[in-house]
């Protein structure tokens, strides 16, 4: 699945890199404008078919924050989850989030036959004050275009509308 899938509100959906021996793969996540942010919440699927996630780093101009992940076993989500803590006073306009700890899973890939790592899944990344929110979009221009499109060559009009709220 695409990264976006690592920040849509879901826990159903995630994102997750390739099948290898990655132990440290990454997502990066930034903003327009520096912001304020207290910590983010970084959750991991665990089940059989991917491996487990045993802590996560955060990393940011200027610092960097390690946290664990900690294992709920009688969750009904099968999800685990780290709380990376920044210190007070950080306004951060990206950061990355790196496995530093990984427990792998492995399994038979059936094309070389050979054992590969099954890869780790982000199933959201929350942050306090918003961080992540996104920026409002701008007001969408409405008036009749020629440009945008054509048919056997031919221009053809259209227009745009949108509720941007």
């Amino acid at each position: 699945a695409r990264p976006f899938a690592a920040i849509d509100g879901s826990q159903s959906t995630m994102w997750q890199p390739a099948f290898g021996d990655d132990t440290q793969p990454w997502i990066s996540l930034s903003r327009d404008t520096s912001k304020e942010v207290g910590s983010f919440h970084v959750s991991f699927i665990h089940d059989d078919q991917h491996s487990s996630v045993t802590s996560v780093t955060a990393s940011w101009d200027g610092g960097t924050a390690t946290a664990p992940v900690i294992h709920r076993p009688n969750s009904d989500a099968h999800v685990d989850s780290a709380d990376v803590q920044l210190p007070a006073g950080v306004a951060i306009s990206a950061v990355r989030f790196t496995v530093t700890g990984i427990q792998a899973r492995k399994t038979l890939e059936y094309f070389s036959n050979s054992m590969v790592t099954l890869p780790i899944g982000v199933t959201e990344i929350t942050s306090s004050d918003n961080w992540m929110q996104s920026q409002p979009v701008q007001a969408l221009a409405s008036e009749c275009r020629t440009d945008l499109v054509s048919v056997d060559g031919e221009p053809v009009a259209v227009a745009v509308h949108a509720d941007t709220n």
